[in-house]
């Protein structure tokens, strides 16, 4: 019963419908390994991929963590007071660190009836010392680093183009005078589904699965959008943003804010052939709601939207 089990404290919960995997990698992180024992893969308590991914897909942890990033965590805990434009420079790049902020602070502040939908707004409203706290607990909890090189390189490859979305939604919004840290924010998590799943294919080698370069590509191919969209619900983020990220991929029927908008328009820049120019869009949906001036793409610098 509940009252039998308030005194053991205890500080995790078993959620119903029971899933064996969660609760077997959260043993993991708990029973003492012996000294001398040698590793052993743990046996997998589904067959296949497919169902192995389905179950995670919902309890998930997401993307891994920068290693810049996981460094500069442990050296801000050991340097003392950090003030909040050292922290929005070390985290500001970073996918999972800057989604698991933002949700912490937009559950602390439900009660003002304010979500919050940036970086800047969620250390504002966590502080110093919770915003440190979170960011190491998040460290602590997975070491994070993708050992299979396949998954590292891909892992690599959707940081790039993270920070190269965020960069190109800042840049544009500052020269439409719309909300520039929102569009940075929408752009630097709107492949967050990618990074998780990439994160799940390693759990699935690390118990002992196997994995070929045909089931890398179908999965990244097949999840990735399943993947993100279950994390970002689970992690509560704003409504709005979500609505960004979403806008990204394309536009459905309906209003769409400005931002949106410019949103849609990185994801069709981004995806621009090596032999197309920024001005070939000038018929696009977005572009034209914008009432987008053509002199704004021909200027667009081309680092911000081709690949190095």
């Amino acid at each position: 019963s509940v009252r039998a089990a308030r005194p053991l404290a205890p500080s995790a919960y078993l959620a119903k419908p029971f899933n064996a995997e969660s609760l077997r990698q959260r043993l993991r992180t708990l029973l003492p390994a012996s000294a001398g024992a040698m590793a052993v893969p743990q046996p997998l308590l589904v067959s296949e991929l497919r169902d192995f991914l389905d179950t995670v897909r919902e309890e998930g942890q997401g993307a891994p963590l920068l290693s810049d990033v996981r460094d500069a965590v442990s050296q801000a805990l050991q340097s003392g007071e950090q003030d909040l434009g050292e922290l929005q420079a070390v985290f500001g790049n970073d996918p999972q660190i800057t989604a698991l902020l933002i949700a912490a602070a937009s559950t602390a502040a439900q009660h003002q009836g304010v979500p919050c939908q940036t970086l800047a707004q969620a250390l504002h409203r966590l502080g110093v010392a919770r915003t440190l706290n979170l960011v190491l607990g998040l460290a602590l909890q997975r070491n994070a680093q993708l050992r299979d090189p396949r998954l590292a390189e891909l892992a690599a490859h959707a940081w790039q183009q993270a920070r190269r979305s965020a960069d190109l939604a800042r840049w544009l919004a500052l020269e439409l005078r719309l909300d520039a840290e929102l569009c940075y924010t929408a752009g630097l998590l709107h492949n967050l589904g990618e990074l998780a799943l990439l994160r799940s294919l390693q759990d699935w080698l690390d118990t002992g699965g196997e994995l070929s370069d045909e089931q890398i590509e179908h999965a990244i191919l097949r999840r990735s959008a399943s993947f993100g969209s279950a994390l970002r619900i689970r992690w509560r983020l704003p409504f709005g943003l979500r609505e960004l990220i979403a806008a990204f991929y394309g536009l459905g029927s309906g209003v769409f804010s400005r931002e949106a908008l410019l949103l849609n328009l990185c994801g069709l820049l981004l995806a621009l052939a090596a032999s197309e120019q920024p001005a070939s869009l000038a018929e696009a949906r977005c572009v034209r709601m914008l009432r987008l001036d053509l002199r704004l793409l021909e200027r667009l610098p081309a680092e911000l939207y081709r690949s190095a």
